[in-house]
């Protein structure tokens, strides 16, 4: 049995739109989990894989507007971060379609890549957004 990620105030940045988003990722990721687990009948594997993907792209454009609107600084960093997770993901995903990939693998490197990155890169950019709209 694979565990789900518990969410926490950890993953917390202080705009509110952004830590929704984060929610949604995490609740997305733990319905991949529940799949894996058996929990899911009705659920094609794929297609919550896919889901995950495209929601996170359309996440991280968001991000991605926010930081070009208010001029953050550290944008062009920022979105090669992103860059490199959706290229990663991509290719985990592919991998747990293809069969050469666990989920509980996936999981672990969401989980982590999601407590590196919302941690470290979006809480900064969340302290920035939040001096530009005070």
């Amino acid at each position: 049995m694979i565990k789900k990620i518990t969410w926490d105030e950890f993953y917390l940045i202080g705009v509110e739109e952004i830590d929704i988003q984060h929610k949604h990722l995490t609740d997305m990721v733990n319905k991949c989990i529940a799949k894996a687990n058996g929990l899911l009948l009705d659920e094609k594997m794929e297609v919550l894989l896919e889901d995950l993907w495209f929601y996170t792209k359309w996440h991280f454009s968001c991000e991605e507007s926010l930081m070009r609107i208010l001029r953050y600084d550290k944008y062009e960093e920022h979105r090669a971060e992103h860059e490199k997770l959706l290229e990663n993901l991509d290719e985990k995903i592919e991998s747990i379609i293809d069969n050469n990939y666990f989920i509980s693998d996936l999981k672990d490197y969401l989980h982590d890549w999601l407590g590196d990155h919302a941690h470290g890169h979006d809480k900064e950019m969340g302290a920035y957004v939040i001096s530009k709209w005070n």
